[in-house]
């Protein structure tokens, strides 16, 4: 939080250079659950569709 607050993006770019990949148990583990169905999928609705809607 604290590189993104500075807006330090040599220090960003470095951060995720070193932790922002995924070891390969993980990324299958994430690649097995791509087809699990979800019982809730999210909705974003824009707050002034919505004022008008319910007005």
């Amino acid at each position: 939080m604290l590189i993104q607050g500075d807006g330090d993006k040599e220090r960003a770019v470095s951060f995720r250079e070193r932790y922002g990949w995924l070891v390969p148990e993980v990324a299958a583990a994430l690649e097995r659950l791509r087809d699990v169905p979800i019982d809730i999928a999210p909705v974003w609705a824009d707050i002034d569709e919505l004022r008008e809607q319910y007005k």
